[in-house]
């Protein structure tokens, strides 16, 4: 079927098995790709300024999220943006062909910075009682965006958390910067030659 007639349900031409979902398209960096291509525009382009925008808007979040219920909802957002950079990693790892959205390096890392800014969301409005943290504790957006920083690069820092929840989020954060170094990685082997 041509690209004009394709409907929303159907891929384009030359995606992998594993992107031939509807589920896909709850995503909202796939359907600024596929309005793009539908338009005949670029759609690496314009999902390098979704992905853009994106970072910028997290930015705000980060600085002005509270621990009320809008500021749970805010998290809420983050964390389906986290789950769609995570579908998008995976993509690329699996090598294929419609993750195009990461297939830039600064788009990557861009990844990587709104991955910092969520999980000090996550921080600031689910684990930022004292009773989470044994002894010193993140107390304001830098610190917790340092928390963030810092165990996403697998380094580590001086906090220790005290409940599970906390745990959790040390956890979640770990392996998120363990998931980003493998999809830095594919992306590297993705461009050796004799690669497509």
């Amino acid at each position: 079927m041509s690209q004009e007639g394709a409907h929303l349900w159907e891929p384009p031409a030359g995606t992998t098995a594993i992107t031939r979902t509807r589920w896909r398209f709850l995503l909202p960096s796939e359907l600024v790709l596929w309005s793009a291509q539908k338009r005949r525009e670029n759609g690496d382009r314009a999902v390098e300024l979704y992905v853009v925008i994106v970072t910028l808007l997290l930015a705000v979040l980060w600085w002005e999220v509270g621990r009320d219920l809008q500021g749970q909802m805010l998290a809420g957002l983050a964390g389906y943006r986290l789950a769609e950079i995570f579908a998008v990693g995976t993509g690329l790892i699996a090598g294929s062909k419609a993750a195009s959205v990461a297939h830039r390096l600064h788009t990557i890392g861009l990844y990587g910075l709104q991955m910092v800014l969520i999980f000090a969301i996550f921080g600031e409005v689910f684990v930022s009682d004292s009773g989470n943290w044994a002894g010193s504790m993140p107390h304001d957006q830098v610190g917790w965006l340092y928390l963030s920083l810092t165990n996403l690069l697998v380094r580590g820092n001086q906090y220790v958390p005290n409940s599970h929840l906390a745990e959790g989020l040390i956890v979640l954060t770990l392996g998120s910067g363990v998931f980003l170094l493998s999809v830095f990685v594919a992306f590297a082997v993705s461009r050796l030659p004799g690669r497509s």
